[in-house]
């Protein structure tokens, strides 16, 4: 799945400071990222990493420094965002059908009193 950073941003909130068309292809820790992902940077201290790294853009907060040929998202909470953020990525889990191997029934009681019953013997049976 594949979005803007301008889709993301409508989705987290902020403010764009870039391309707000990059094309954000994934989320990833901020010394993993790759070309096309989204990673975030709490505070300035981490303004070395955001440097090196290779990530498309970066959620920061508003006081983050400008760092040249790089695109941020800029919001108050960025571990927040970042979370949002992963929440677009999420692979959607197929939906299995039959019965859930937990299911339970709510007549249990009424089907074990009928199986407790003595079973009556057939008028074929009978006979015999």
């Amino acid at each position: 799945m594949e979005y803007t950073l301008h889709a993301i941003q409508t989705h987290v909130g902020g403010a764009v400071d870039g391309n707000a068309d990059a094309a954000i292809v994934g989320v990833n820790a901020l010394e993993l990222a790759q070309s096309g992902e989204l990673t975030f940077a709490e505070s300035t201290k981490y303004a070395p990493q955001v440097q090196q790294s290779r990530a498309t853009a970066f959620i920061v907060p508003p006081a983050f420094p400008a760092v040249t040929g790089r695109t941020f998202l800029r919001v108050e909470n960025p571990r927040t965002a970042f979370i949002k953020a992963l929440y677009l990525f999420q692979a959607e889990r197929p939906q299995s059908s039959g019965v859930h191997w937990l299911a339970t029934l709510a007549a249990i009681p009424e089907v074990i009193k009928q199986l407790k019953r003595p079973r009556r013997k057939s008028p074929r049976t009978a006979k015999r």
